[in-house]
């Protein structure tokens, strides 16, 4: 095996079966057998992090391996053939699955949701204090409505295999394989790593740089989460004071939102605002850090819930379209305001997330769905410019195009915000 080796994938084709020659598989590891799957997969794979059903994770010793066949049925005097390829990966995960049919399009879902891998906590069937079980979560989420659902448990990564085992079944909903990495300098979310990486920092005052830099380079999406909790006993580390271009070059978003709040803890959205003047270009997200998911009285998934544009309901496709910034916040929850917010600059249409060359006038063009007597913002590098009765209808608003300028949008009623956009940038 090369050096280096973290994954192993083993795939197997047999001929004969319209003569009924059955061949079954299995894996032996230099410390014993790792799994057996008989003749109901052609294709599996194991990892420390994660394994094909009916094979064990863990590490990927060096030493011998062996592909185990077993011949249960050939005809007398037949002859078969068994073609059998051994793949070796760097990282410990496959891609995440796919939910078939869906796509392209707005999926909308919760990207900060706890299980008893960390903290979450329900009441057992005898009402016991006990971890939430992750399939409860996902409950949660398809009563909701959602599409898509990060669980996001505290730096382990031992809920990624309950996520890969729970997916075939939820053929609905798609579960992302999410993290809180959780420093004493603040948390940050993590939507699609394939590898686990460190979360500790070398010193309590050490900066989490060093820990984002290959989250971010091995194609997860980042996500400030709660950046204007306080700091203290009753949130350790929950604040985010660390803002050095070294740090946010690794971040690709930020919670806006964290869960089902007043107006009053929207403070997020303020420390977003500022990173945006500051020139770095984030993604609006939200979460909303559900923890006991049999108690409607506190926070509850979905509230709020994260729009996204993808090419598909896959993992993959999702981080992509969080990335490129096609994402808007409902909220109140999945069943809240629909939103098309783009510009146009000299004849071309510029996406939400995107950037129009600096120069001339922007055409800034909303259309908003299911908020009658609301009242759409326009918001300009922070402040709003303007305010309109929210239609479906295209709203339009002409603004200069001036460089580093950035706009977005917030659609209220009279208890506060319902929506809460991305932005379009000007080229700096």
């Amino acid at each position: 095996m090369p050096a280096g080796t973290r994954r192993i994938e083993v795939s197997y084709r047999a001929s004969g079966a319209d003569a009924r020659t059955v061949v079954d598989l299995g894996l032996r590891g230099p410390a014993g057998l790792r799994g057996w799957s008989g003749g109901s997969r052609s294709t599996i794979w194991v990892s420390a992090l994660g394994a094909t059903p009916g094979y064990l994770s863990g590490p990927v010793e060096p030493g011998p391996w062996a592909v185990l066949l077993g011949v249960p049925n050939i005809r007398a005097g037949r002859t078969d053939t068994v073609d059998v390829t051994v793949r070796f990966f760097t990282d410990d995960l496959p891609a995440g699955q796919a939910i078939a049919g869906r796509g392209p399009g707005w999926f909308v879902g919760d990207l900060h949701a706890h299980s008893g891998h960390s903290d979450g906590r329900v009441r057992s069937r005898r009402g016991a204090a006990t971890g939430t079980p992750p399939y409860m979560v996902a409950e949660a989420a398809r009563a909701a409505g959602l599409d898509f659902l990060a669980l996001t448990d505290h730096n382990t990564a031992s809920h990624w295999l309950d996520i890969d085992r729970l997916q075939p079944y939820y053929d609905d909903l798609l579960l992302l394989r999410g993290r809180e990495v959780t420093t004493y300098r603040g948390h940050a979310n993590t939507v699609g790593e394939r590898t686990f990486h460190e979360f500790r920092l070398p010193a309590p005052d050490s900066s989490p740089a060093a820990l984002l830099a290959p989250i971010a380079g091995g194609g997860a999406f980042v996500s400030i989460n709660h950046p204007a909790l306080p700091d203290g006993e009753a949130c350790m580390g929950c604040g985010w004071n660390v803002t050095e271009p070294a740090v946010m070059r690794s971040v690709h978003g930020v919670e806006v939102v964290n869960g089902d709040t007043a107006e009053g803890l929207l403070a997020g959205w303020a420390f977003w605002a500022r990173m945006l003047s500051a020139g770095h270009r984030l993604t609006a997200v939200g979460g909303s850090d559900e923890h006991t998911v049999d108690d409607d009285a506190d926070r509850r998934l979905g509230r709020p819930a994260t729009v996204v544009w993808a090419e598909a309901l896959s993992e993959s496709a999702i981080v992509d379209g969080l990335k490129r910034g096609r994402a808007y916040v409902r909220v109140r929850g999945p069943q809240g305001p629909t939103l098309d917010f783009h510009a146009e600059h000299d004849g071309v249409r510029v996406e939400m997330g995107e950037e129009a060359p600096a120069g001339g006038t922007l055409t800034l063009v909303a259309t908003v769905g299911g908020a009658a007597g609301q009242t759409l913002q326009w918001i300009a590098d922070g402040a709003v410019v303007a305010a309109s009765a929210a239609s479906a209808a295209s709203l339009r608003l002409d603004q200069p195009a001036t460089p580093g300028r950035w706009f977005s949008l917030v659609v209220r009623d009279a208890s506060g915000p319902t929506l809460i956009s991305s932005a379009i940038h000007i080229r700096r």
